[in-house]
């Protein structure tokens, strides 16, 4: 962006264009100013939503709101002046950039799973059983990881790269057919049903993603006058995305620029990677100890259904709110344009 745009503003001084220095210092003001205003709303957003979850907490709800955004700034501030207000702030940045592409690619994975295979399946196992639920879980997570190891192995960045994503994907397939009919076998013999019928494999594939899907909808979709997430949605996130993500995570792993991007410092690859790798961190200590994360959940925890539940609340106040402020509006003119008939009898 700082070099290609300035050359395009140069470039536009030339023939075909002609544009005169005045015109180009013009939009070059608008640019930067474009960039300032991109980047103080970042700021907002970012600080909004990282204080939105500090202040729920049990640790900091009697703190202010106006503090606790205060302390979050200056942090901000003083790691910013340390690590990239300087004559190198710009290759630590670009590292950190570089790097936390593993960590969102990795999140992004969770979240697939998460929403995919993992919400609401206390229910899904009540219909078809623990080991039905675990097996088809196992089965997509070992699929999602075996096919883009398989393909890399094979292929790589090599010309038999073609050979190597067939394999990979028929493996992945392989797999999780496998699972799939391990899983329905073992659904259909606790719940005394065909382990072949419509609705067990519904059971076993879809039931907890089409639940979540029904239940966003009928808060967000055609209930409250939108449209609605069609059925592309949960095929997607709980079979389609996860393995392209993790394919994505791999081929960063393995690149060559791993390690040694840009050809910077090793300093600035520690730096990145550290960052990058923090969150990971934090989870492993999650995963270990969760006691340490008791003062950080809201005072008052919710379920999925009763979010989406308080959230449907909140949208129907809000169009009460709105009818009644309507109302109030028709009823105030309606008693203007009596005074005025009034005013002219007289």
């Amino acid at each position: 962006v700082f070099i290609s745009m300035p050359s395009a503003f140069e470039a536009l001084g030339n023939d075909p264009f002609n544009f005169s220095m005045g015109a180009r210092k013009f939009l070059a003001v608008l640019f930067y100013l474009t960039l300032i205003l991109l980047g103080i709303d970042s700021a907002f957003s970012l600080c909004e939503g990282f204080s939105t979850c500090i202040k729920d907490s049990r640790l900091f709800k009697d703190v202010p709101r106006e503090a606790l955004i205060g302390v979050i700034c200056l942090v901000g501030y003083c790691i910013s002046l340390v690590g990239y207000c300087n004559d190198t702030g710009l290759y630590a940045l670009d590292t950190v950039d570089y790097y936390i592409n593993v960590t969102m690619l990795a999140v992004g994975y969770m979240e697939c799973m998460s929403a995919g295979w993992l919400v609401y399946s206390q229910e899904q196992v009540e219909r078809i059983g623990q080991t039905a639920w675990y097996t088809a879980l196992g089965s997509m997570l070992l699929a999602s990881l075996l096919v883009p190891w398989v393909g890399l192995g094979i292929g790589g960045y090599s010309e038999n790269a073609e050979n190597g994503t067939a394999v990979g994907l028929l493996l992945g397939v392989a797999v999780l057919s496998a699972g799939v009919v391990l899983a329905c076998r073992s659904a259909a013999s606790a719940s005394d049903r065909a382990w072949t019928s419509g609705a067990v494999l519904h059971d076993v594939l879809l039931f907890n993603v089409e639940k979540l899907r029904g239940e966003v909808n009928g808060v967000c979709g055609s209930a409250a006058g939108n449209w609605s997430i069609p059925l592309l949605w949960s095929l997607l996130v709980k079979f389609f995305i996860p393995p392209v993500l993790m394919l994505m995570l791999q081929l960063k792993l393995t690149s060559q620029s791993f390690g040694d991007y840009g050809g910077y410092h090793q300093w600035y690859q520690g730096w990145g990677v550290a960052v990058a790798f923090f969150p990971f961190l934090l989870l492993a200590l999650g995963a270990l100890a969760p006691w340490l994360y008791d003062s950080f959940v809201p005072e008052k925890e919710a379920t999925l259904a009763e979010l989406l539940e308080q959230t449907q609340e909140a949208a129907c106040n809000s169009g009460s709110a709105d009818v009644d402020s309507a109302d109030a509006g028709a009823g105030a003119t309606e008693e203007k344009v009596s005074g005025a008939q009034v005013e002219v009898t007289v």
